[in-house]
């Protein structure tokens, strides 16, 4: 049986995942694919880097991927592949830096921003209000409240671009960690830059942060500003 392609087995990865209802996210990389699959809840169960080298184990729980490439006889892909690539560094960087965006939406200095906007504008007179995101707006339109987010992760990541040299190794080394990566890795400067992007794209492009944030901070919290208005 000839060898498959990195292709031909970063395909059966990801319907394998798929097949145990995880959530996949597959990437291209310059030498192969990179393989994210996380559960139900967001939980990164799995993810892998993949080429002609071999396939790389970054995390496992259970050996998912090995049993899947040997169940269909891919087992020149079940060993470890060898040193990452410089381009595989970028790769996984990129993910690290957006799992280092989501956190910084979920965190607590995120929400407090966000409820502080929605008090403050609450205060405002109708007329000092930009049409479509008055509190009672927000508070029931979906999609006025997702056009709302997208203003508030714009502003997280201007935050973030400017305070970018203070973030702490120790904020930033466990994320690197979660892809086999160092903080001494951040030293090449393509591995920094494809970090910072990988947080930019889950701030500037994701559908998903927008959602997320408007249902799971904007909305809730307006409806709360709301009822206190209506007892007051």
């Amino acid at each position: 049986m000839s060898r498959p392609s990195a292709q031909e087995a970063a395909a059966v990865l990801e319907d394998g995942l798929l097949g145990l209802s995880y959530n996949v996210t597959v990437r291209a990389t310059r030498d192969g694919f990179f393989i994210r699959a996380e559960n139900s809840h967001g939980t990164i169960v799995a993810s892998y880097s993949i080429s002609k080298a071999g396939l790389i184990s970054i995390r496992d729980e259970g050996d998912l991927g090995e049993e899947l490439l040997k169940k269909l006889h891919l087992t020149e892909f079940s060993e470890e592949g060898g040193a990452i690539s410089a381009a595989e560094k970028e790769a996984l960087a990129f993910e690290a830096g957006r799992a280092f965006g989501m956190s910084q939406i979920e965190s607590d200095e995120f929400s407090t921003f966000v409820t502080g906007n929605l008090i403050e504008g609450e205060k405002m007179s109708p007329s000092e209000i930009e049409k479509g995101f008055e509190t009672q707006t927000v508070a029931r339109n979906k999609a006025a409240a997702e056009r709302l987010a997208r203003r508030y992760l714009e502003q997280l990541r201007w935050d973030i671009e400017r305070n970018r040299a203070y973030f702490s190794r120790a904020e930033v080394a466990p994320l690197l960690a979660e892809v086999n990566l160092s903080s001494d890795d951040m030293r090449d400067r393509n591995v920094d830059l494809a970090f910072w992007k990988g947080a930019r794209d889950v701030l500037d492009s994701s559908t998903d942060s927008r959602k997320w944030v408007a249902e799971t901070l904007i909305q809730p919290i307006a409806k709360q500003i709301l009822k206190k208005r209506t007892r007051a």
